[in-house]
């Protein structure tokens, strides 16, 4: 972008994002693309970021094969649960069909 490289899969703005949302009751962040689930925690932060898989055939990375799912949280009037991952039970073999 603006004759600069930029990686489409990581975030380039992550300082300036949370300096906007510092300081606000914020419980979670989701974002997705990527095909595994990750969770980041910022010490000071009551955020909490997930990253949740993408929903496509599995797919093989190294020594390993990303299942495709969702995450599904329960949201009560205490707040936000960790969130469980549900694998779709997609073949990866018949996706490369």
């Amino acid at each position: 972008m603006a004759g600069k490289t930029s990686f489409r899969h990581t975030v380039s703005n992550a300082r300036d994002l949370l300096a906007r949302i510092y300081g606000h009751p914020y419980p979670l962040a989701l974002a997705g693309h990527v095909h595994i689930r990750e969770t980041i925690r910022f010490a000071g932060m009551p955020t909490r970021f997930d990253q949740v898989s993408a929903v496509v055939a599995p797919t093989p990375g190294p020594g390993t094969l990303f299942t495709s799912g969702i995450s599904v949280y329960r949201v009560t009037s205490r707040g936000i649960g960790e969130g469980v991952f549900v694998p779709l039970g997609l073949d990866a073999k018949a996706a490369k069909r």
